[in-house]
């Protein structure tokens, strides 16, 4: 029991330190430890459970929410790791000893007794990953590049991809919810929410994996993506949040074509399905302007309309 705990103390001070110098992988980290993908695993849902600021980027891939780290928290990966063990001990004793453990860590995190904490981390909160025999059935797949078969809750009849094999890609967190990334029948991507994959069979057959995988990760901005991003739209951006457009892409392939003296700004970027795009451009209205395609225009009129004619 002792050793099991030490070992769980220097793992997890190991993990701090990793997180504190940038983005760790599990796999990375199971091997510089010597020990199983899953005991990281349980390690990261052990910090994730204590209330740490800690953010997944892609399966197996972690970081610090942008701006926390220990340096400026002034605690010790020791002090950190510490906290971390607590709070399973917390959450094993209950409720009252788990809000015990939450005021304790807060505490802590502050600077002293008198100044307050500079940071405010909100996370958001979606559906929890669950290690169940399914998602250890797709994270295998995935891993071994497997085919599988899954029963999957959809009211999409047309959809239907019950008991027909599709090639798992990635486990993927968007805006608080779990997706597998699969292709399906013609290689069609599939987007499939983690909750409503009831049943998940490995064939062991082998497949190959899109070797553009890791560019369409990378270019993705939400959850509403395809494997081949051939349509542009052109857009333009008001002075008055211009400089947001700046420092973050909010869309695929973000680029900014020109810079007028006004400060507004001109962009392209490329889509597969105005969804991609669209949710993104409404709610940017009306400091973003839609120059091209026609189609993308004609769509955001249309639920404008629709918008004002509920409210009429």
């Amino acid at each position: 029991m002792f050793n099991d705990i030490l070992g769980k103390v220097k793992r997890l001070m190991y993990i701090a330190n990793e997180l504190d110098n940038g983005e760790i992988k599990v796999s990375s980290i199971a091997v510089d430890l010597g020990v199983s993908v899953r005991t990281i695993q349980r390690d990261i849902q052990t910090l994730e459970s204590g209330g740490f600021a800690i953010s997944p980027l892609s399966r197996g891939t972690y970081s610090f929410v942008d701006g926390f780290s220990l340096k400026k928290l002034k605690i010790s990966c020791e002090e950190f790791a510490m906290l971390a063990v607590f709070s399973d001990v917390a959450n094993a004793l209950g409720e009252r000893f788990s809000k015990t453990y939450s005021s304790l860590r807060n505490k802590v995190l502050e600077y002293n007794k008198v100044q307050e904490s500079p940071f405010f981390i909100k996370m958001l909160k979606g559906r929890e990953y669950k290690d169940t025999e399914i998602t250890r059935n797709l994270e295998t797949a995935i891993e071994c590049s497997y085919k599988i078969k899954i029963e999957y809750k959809t009211a999409k009849q047309e959809e239907n991809i019950n008991n027909v094999p599709i090639k798992p890609l990635k486990l993927l967190w968007f805006d608080g919810f779990w997706y597998l990334l699969a292709l399906g029948y013609k290689n069609r991507l599939l987007k499939l929410r983690l909750e409503k994959i009831t049943s998940c069979t490995v064939t062991g057959q082998v497949f190959s994996k899109p070797k553009n995988l890791q560019n369409i990760l990378n270019e993705s901005v939400n959850i509403w993506f395809e494997t081949k991003r051939d349509k542009k739209a052109v857009l333009t951006v008001d002075k008055k949040v211009s400089k947001y457009f700046k420092e973050k892409n909010y869309f695929p392939k973000q680029k900014t074509v020109k810079e007028y003296k006004t400060g507004d700004l001109m962009l392209e970027c490329y889509f597969a399905k105005e969804e991609e795009i669209l949710h993104t451009i409404l709610q940017w209205i009306p400091y973003v302007t839609v120059k091209e395609p026609q189609s993308l225009i004609d769509s955001i009129k249309e639920r404008i309309e629709n918008y004002q004619k509920k409210l009429d």
